[in-house]
């Protein structure tokens, strides 16, 4: 096959097809793949955007932590693509290591700073010893100005962290530290001080979100408020979390996970809320009870598919996603796992949506995905031309386009779409979908 340009290499991490579905078959596909000069970007040789970040996932993922291995893995994936590929949100990636002793944080930290190493990103990261010192808002603002908000960050037990800042008997340069953060990973625009006292307003961070790798911990929770759900901060919090041993994931009481899988929730489906809920302000549990109460009406539902192992929570225009990754039987994470968790992060980084309070991921309603598999289906049959297919998927797509709230069908027609090119072995038509899905 000709280079990859950018365009397709970031199509093919995001939708799972070629690159990494062929890793289940051929697991030497990267000691394979070939140069790709002429598909450098800005230098960087595009061989080398997934080889260092899957040749770590297969080295860790048999080892005694594989999920905070693919935590780390996920994470650095998409760094890189935001880094690489200069996507114009104004993007700031903070990582949360928080495990319980023995649980593989160090090594898993250490993994990511070994990728961060590289001389062409070495300088945007920002380690955890880096930040504690960094202990003004001023002084945090001006760092991340400098490196014009593009910063992965690894904090270990975040929420001590927060709780050392925010104790009274704090010293009075980190007060403010608490507020900035959560302020610059909200959905509001940032403000930079600088010189004779003049506010210098920053570029909107449009795609910011924390990502917490590890056991979840109650602590994160003490200092959220009312403010904080309101704002878009929460709608920007990933929890990877690792189930303790023994104990199956509940997301409702008629869906059990079983144990041993890796989930990414939301804090509204996190099983430890409720033990927290009363060491929260009041505001925030009127706020939270208020949110919560939206999944008992009627256009408000709780999908869940499994084939694709993914939890879908319907609330009005607010559609979130709720993605589980799956492990083999060994307890191993599966590839479609790291496939579709690679996909969920970069799917963050590239999307074009300005209003991510409105739509931070969209799920795809189970009616939809399950005319559209029956479509894709009867377009997949081998006996059928490729004229054929295309006529049939389109038909189906432009029907899908008319029906009403058409941003939202639209993102759900390329969901179908990228389902279509993953499930479809023609390569010819691979290339087509994938050439003519925009």
């Amino acid at each position: 096959q000709p280079p990859l340009q950018k365009e397709e290499i970031v199509s093919a991490v995001a939708s799972g097809t070629d690159l990494l579905s062929e890793l289940q078959e051929d697991t030497d596909y990267f000691e394979n793949w070939g140069e790709f000069e002429e598909g450098a970007i800005e230098g960087i040789d595009a061989f080398d955007l997934l080889r260092p970040i899957y040749g770590n996932f297969k080295k860790y993922m048999g080892r005694f932590s594989p999920r905070l291995a693919l935590g780390g893995t996920v994470s650095v994936a998409g760094f890189l693509t935001r880094h690489w590929f200069n996507i114009h949100y104004q993007t700031n990636f903070l990582m949360l290591c928080i495990a319980p002793p023995g649980a593989g944080k160090n090594r898993t930290k250490e993994l990511v700073q070994r990728i961060l190493s590289a001389e062409h990103y070495a300088q945007k990261n920002l380690s955890d010893a880096v930040c504690q010192k960094i202990g003004t808002a001023p002084a945090l603002m001006k760092f991340l100005a400098e490196r014009n908000g593009v910063v992965l960050t690894i904090i270990d037990e975040f929420g001590e962290y927060l709780r050392e800042i925010k104790a009274k008997n704090a010293s009075p340069h980190r007060a403010d530290l608490e507020p900035a953060i959560k302020e610059l990973y909200s959905g509001s625009p940032f403000s930079i001080p600088v010189l004779k006292g003049d506010m210098e307003v920053a570029k909107t961070i449009a795609n910011p979100f924390f990502s917490m790798m590890g056991l979840g911990t109650e602590s994160i929770f003490h200092f959220f408020s009312k403010a904080d759900f309101i704002n878009g901060f929460l709608s920007r919090l990933l929890i990877f979390r690792e189930p303790k041993p023994g104990a199956p994931l509940t997301f409702e009481e008629s869906t059990r996970v079983s144990e041993g899988e890796f989930q990414l929730v939301l804090p509204s489906q996190a099983p430890f809320v409720e033990a927290v809920r009363p060491q929260w302000s009041k505001d925030a549990q009127e706020y939270f009870d208020a949110f919560t109460k939206l999944y008992t009406k009627k256009q408000h539902t709780i999908e869940y598919d499994l084939e694709k192992q993914h939890l879908y929570a319907r609330l009005g225009e607010n559609a979130l996603r709720l993605s589980v990754l799956t492990s083999n039987s060994e307890g191993h994470i599966s590839l479609q796992g790291m496939k579709w968790a690679v996909r969920l992060i970069i799917d963050c980084f590239q999307s074009k949506m300005t209003l991510l309070n409105r739509y931070f991921f969209t799920g795809v309603s189970q009616e939809l995905l399950e005319k559209g598999l029956r479509v894709i289906k009867k377009i997949t049959v081998k006996r059928r031309s490729d004229q054929v297919r295309k006529s049939e998927f389109m038909r189906f797509a432009n029907l899908t386009l008319k029906e009403e709230d058409l941003v939202l069908k639209e993102m759900e027609a390329r969901e179908l779409i990228n389902t279509f090119v993953e499930r479809n072995t023609n390569y010819k038509l691979t290339q087509w979908i994938r050439i003519n899905k925009t």
